[in-house]
C-alpha cells in the first residue's frame, strides 16, 4: 500500500472514531438529561406530597418548582409555555407570572417573546441547566432526599 492510500485510511479511520464518538457523546447527553428529567420531577413529586401533609405554605416554592417544571420539560425536549407550567403546578397564576417575570430578568428562563403571554415558550438558560443538571445527580443531595 502506498503511503498515500495509507494517510487516506487512516484519515478514514478517524473520521469513523470522531463519528462514533459524537454520536456516543450525544447517547450519554440524552441520558443524562433523562435522569436531570426524572429527578426534578421526583423534587416536584416531593414538594406536592410536603404540601399534602403540611398544607401549602410548607411545600410549596412556586419560583423552585416554576424552574424544575421548565427544566423536565426541557429535558425531554418539550417546549413548556407559561400557561402550561403555571397550570401543571395549579399555581396562583398572577404571582407565578410575575416570578416567572423575574425569572427572565434575572437571566434563570428564556422566553420565546418579548411580551409575557400565556403561551409564550419558556425554557431554562444554559448555565442554569447545566447548573440544575449538576444538583440534581450530587450524591449528597441525592442521598439527603433518599
Amino acid at each position: 500500500m502506498s503511503y498515500h492510500h495509507t494517510s487516506l485510511a487512516m484519515d478514514d479511520n478517524r473520521f469513523q472514531n470522531e463519528g462514533r464518538h459524537h454520536a456516543k457523546r450525544a447517547e450519554l447527553l440524552a441520558e443524562e438529561n433523562f435522569f436531570a428529567g426524572a429527578a426534578a420531577r421526583s423534587e416536584l413529586t416531593q414538594a406536592a406530597y410536603r404540601a399534602c401533609i403540611a398544607g401549602s405554605s410548607f411545600g410549596r416554592h412556586w419560583a423552585w418548582e416554576i424552574l424544575l417544571t421548565v427544566f423536565a420539560a426541557g429535558c425531554a425536549g418539550e417546549t413548556m409555555s407559561l400557561s402550561g407550567a403555571i397550570g401543571r403546578l395549579g399555581a396562583p397564576y398572577e404571582f407565578a407570572r410575575r416570578l416567572v417575570g423575574v425569572m427572565v430578568s434575572e437571566g434563570s428562563i428564556r422566553m420565546s417573546d418579548e411580551h409575557l403571554e400565556d403561551e409564550t415558550s419558556l425554557s431554562v438558560t444554559e448555565h442554569v441547566f447545566g447548573a440544575l443538571r449538576s444538583y440534581l445527580r450530587d450524591p449528597a443531595r441525592q442521598a439527603f432526599a433518599a
